[in-house]
This record gives C-alpha cells, structure tokens and sequence, in this order.
C-alpha cells in the first residue's frame, strides 16, 4: 500500500510540474462578461510603452565581472571557465543568441553602459548576463597511511618486513558566485541566480611531495566539473529569462473561451501545446500562462491557463515561451 501511494504522489506530482500548476482558465462568467476588457485595453502609462510589437529573438552578451583579492587569479579562471560553459550549453538550447564578437569588445561590465550610451551601439545586443564569483577557497593537506592490503601480503612472505605506505593526499575546492542577467541598454535586472559549490576530494601518491605535485591537476579538474555543473544547473533558467519576446495583440471570446493573439510564431520555435508567460514588465515576475492552440509562422492563438487574481492583460504586455524540463526540475540531468 505504500508503494503505490508513493506512485501516486509521484504521478500527481508529475503530472502538476508538465502543466503548470493548477489550471485557472477564464471563462465567460454567469452574465457573459470576460474578466477583463476585450478589446484590450492600452498599457498604463506607468508601464513601459511598447513602440514595436513584433517578436523578437533576444541577443546576449556574456561578460564577467573583474574579481577582486584574495584569490585573484583563481577566481578569473574558474569564470573564464564559467563563461565558455554558459556559452556551450545556452548555444544548444538555441533560444537566444550570443553576440561573442561584441561581449569580446567590452573589458568589463562598467563598458557596457558606456557602449550604450552610444545611439550606434543600441540595436547590437538586448541583454547582459553578468558572470561574478565572489569567494573562492581551496584547502589541502595529506597523511601517511598503512596500506592493509600490502601489509597482508608482506606478513605473508616476510613477518620481518615494513608495511608499505602510502601518501592520503586530500583537497577542497569552494566558490560562490552569481549569475546577473540584465536588459540593455537600462541594465535593468531582470533576474539573478546564486550558486555555491563545495567538494572534497582525495587520491593517493607514494610520498608527500608527489602529493604537492599532484594537486594543481586534480583542483582543476574538480573546479571544471563543478562550474559545468553550474552551467547545466542555471542554463534552462538564463534560456527562459533570455527567450525570444513577443506581445500580446488582441483578445476574442471563442467557445465561450477568452483566447489571446500574439506575436510569436512557429519561426521562434514555438510549437502548438507550448506554454508562454505574460509580463507586465519583464523585469517583474509573470501574471498569466498561457498555452498555444493554433500558430502560423509569426503569431500565435493562445488559451489562458492561468491568471492571477484581481489582474488584467494589456495590449502590449510582454510574452515569453516558458520550456519546462522534467529532468532539470527533479535535478536528475546534472549529476556529477
């Protein structure tokens, strides 16, 4: 009988993470009214206001922020690391661009603003992601060990012999650090994302010197395998706070169902079933989910599945497809 709760909780558990929560579609209510004026209505003029409504892929830029002492050297290797990992993994999710040849220009992230207060240089990129570390440690120490196996074996051809020895070479490697991802040119933040890593490892080496030696190699390795752990762990994160943006368009009532048109189409990769976010602002979080019915190449109908309470939807407001992977929700996809 537990078994098969736990199943159930599973499945129930499951099948709550591919949908997006519980469903709160907007009908018509009792009297033929939608819970919210169709047509639309204009943004507020305390929102941004929207000139362009067409979709639009968004072009990042990854720079890193230049550390500061101790561990100076150590920290901007482990985020040269760190960027060229992003890049990889967010190039295969294929959701945004890296514009490599402008992030390359900007020496830090004080350029950035510097860059785009020039009129030239507004249209190049639509977003920063700012890579920091903050704190960086490593530890190391090692002990001389008998090694039972070889002691076994030396009583067995000569009780007289030394046992052998052998060097237990240990080591830790620890950071913190910060992912910032930041519109363009305001340097608005849109999202940030904190990580710390902390592993401890050991190997074994005939003497204490062999130890000594051996370490630069094994630190590296283990910083290696814990920044693409971060990477694999923040990337569908960044992706979805850097998708392709578009808007909303209209609103009609079919079916006595409230259904949207946007501006995002099969040519941003959308698919029918997808779910998208709306936004008042990008940089505050999402009031309504919405899933994809019918779509062309440039626009898309849309049913709400979700609005909060007491809010309304804009012409203009701001919508992003949201991929939900399965596999990263359970971190079961970034195992080291």
């Amino acid at each position: 009988m537990i078994v098969k709760k736990s199943t159930l909780l599973f499945v129930i558990l499951l099948s709550v993470l591919l949908n997006g929560g519980c469903a709160n579609n907007p009908k018509l209510d009792e009297s033929g009214a939608s819970p919210f004026a169709i047509p639309l209505q204009t943004r507020p003029a305390s929102m941004t206001q929207i000139n362009d409504l067409e979709g639009k892929i968004t072009r990042l830029i990854i720079r890193t922020k230049q550390p500061i002492n101790p561990n100076r050297v150590e920290k901007e290797q482990l985020l040269e690391r760190l960027q060229q990992s992003l890049d990889r993994e967010l190039g295969k999710l294929s959701l945004s661009i890296v514009d490599r040849k402008l992030g390359n220009m900007l020496e830090n992230e004080l350029d950035i603003a510097a860059l785009y207060n020039k009129e030239a240089g507004r249209d190049n990129a639509d977003a920063v992601l700012l890579l920091v570390i903050d704190d960086y440690l490593q530890r190391t120490s090692d002990s001389m060990k008998t090694s039972m196996l070889g002691t076994l074996k030396e009583g067995l051809l000569n009780s007289d012999s030394k046992a052998p020895q052998y060097a237990d070479c240990r080591y830790e490697s620890k950071f913190s650090g910060f992912l910032r991802i930041q519109t363009i040119p305001e340097l608005t933040q849109i999202n940030q994302f904190e990580f710390s890593k902390d592993k401890k490892q050991s190997f074994e080496e005939k003497n204490r010197q062999a130890c000594q030696r051996s370490y630069p190699k094994y630190i590296t390795e283990l910083n290696q395998t814990l920044i693409d752990d971060v990477a694999c762990r923040y990337k569908e994160k960044i992706a979805n706070a850097l998708a392709p943006t578009g808007h909303v368009l209209s609103a009609d009532i079919i079916d006595d169902t409230v259904m949207l048109e946007v501006s995002l189409g099969s040519n941003m990769g959308l698919k029918e079933g997808d779910t998208l976010r709306l936004y008042h602002e990008l940089s505050k979080k999402h009031y309504a989910e919405v899933k994809v019915s019918q779509l062309s190449a440039t626009q898309a109908q849309v049913n709400i599945k979700h609005l909060d309470k007491d809010d309304t939807v804009y012409e203009g407001d701001f919508v992003r497809p949201h991929k939900l992977n399965i596999m990263s929700t359970l971190r079961m996809n970034c195992l080291f």
